[in-house]
């Protein structure tokens, strides 16, 4: 998920555009910024998706892609209100969540440079359930709708690699229809700080969430109270499982918590 053009978003003029010669981005909404122009080749190779595609398509297809800069905290995905278009996160950090009809957002997942979103709305607009927001300050790359089924029908290597994408999602959704239905709230709790966290640099046998989500966050994405939440953050932190510091939360004892979610209960250190 993972995971648009001209009218993309409602709020259009909140993005900077970039231009430079040749960008579809000339005359679309926002204030112009002066920067250099991206390497556009050198970042649709960085995103993992397209890599393998031929370099004479790869320069062709990089010399339409529309740049935006976005600021942090701005919405660039939401249900409604995009015409299709694929993005290319080319820098900063976004976050995915979900709406439900309290207006409570669930993190679904935090995309890295070099992620793809907008992708499963490109094939069916029903699928435009997510919303995209700029957890930081990003630079997103714009790729048209009929550009993109061009050329998933048009190479098997992206075809099979959206196979692929799409098969990972399906089975993180089947786990995560696990966690709600049948763990209890210490699992649930424990279940999506395993999903949410990636290794930690220069600690091997740790684990890390950065950015943590809020507990109300993660109280939604697992059905539950915020209080529930707070009151298992105090459990796993008295037991040595985590520790917050900051925006970063840090698992210390990575399977200590799996054992957690797979069978409801702290081991005594």
């Amino acid at each position: 998920m993972i995971c648009h053009h001209n009218n993309t978003y409602r709020d259009l003029g909140r993005f900077r555009m970039m231009r430079f010669p040749g960008s579809a981005a000339e005359g679309a909404g926002g204030a112009g910024g002066d920067c250099a122009p991206p390497d556009r080749l050198a970042a649709l190779d960085s995103v993992p998706l397209f890599a393998g595609l031929p370099l004479r398509v790869k320069r062709t297809v990089a010399g339409q892609l529309d740049w935006r800069n976005v600021a942090a905290g701005t919405d660039m995905l939401t249900p409604g209100a995009q015409d299709g278009a694929v993005f290319l996160l080319v820098s900063g950090t976004a976050r995915v969540s979900n709406r439900a009809a309290t207006e409570k957002r669930a993190v679904r997942a935090w995309l890295e440079p070099g992620e793809v979103f907008g992708e499963l709305a490109a094939f069916d607009p029903a699928a435009d359930v997510f919303v995209v927001s700029a957890e930081t300050d990003c630079t997103v790359a714009l790729m048209k709708r009929a550009t993109f089924l061009d050329l998933v029908t048009g190479h098997k290597i992206l075809a099979l690699s959206m196979i692929q994408r799409l098969t990972r999602a399906l089975g993180a959704a089947n786990g995560r229809i696990d966690a709600l239905t049948l763990m209890d709230a210490r699992q649930r709790v424990a279940y999506e700080l395993d999903r949410l966290s990636d290794a930690d640099p220069g600690h091997r046998e740790r684990r890390r969430i950065h950015p943590v989500p809020t507990q109300a966050e993660i109280a939604a994405a697992v059905g539950l109270t915020r209080q529930t939440v707070a009151r298992l953050f105090g459990e796993f932190l008295r037991a040595g499982l985590i520790e917050r510091r900051g925006r970063t939360l840090r698992i210390l004892k990575p399977g200590a918590l799996r054992e957690v979610f797979e069978n409801g209960s702290i081991r005594d250190s």
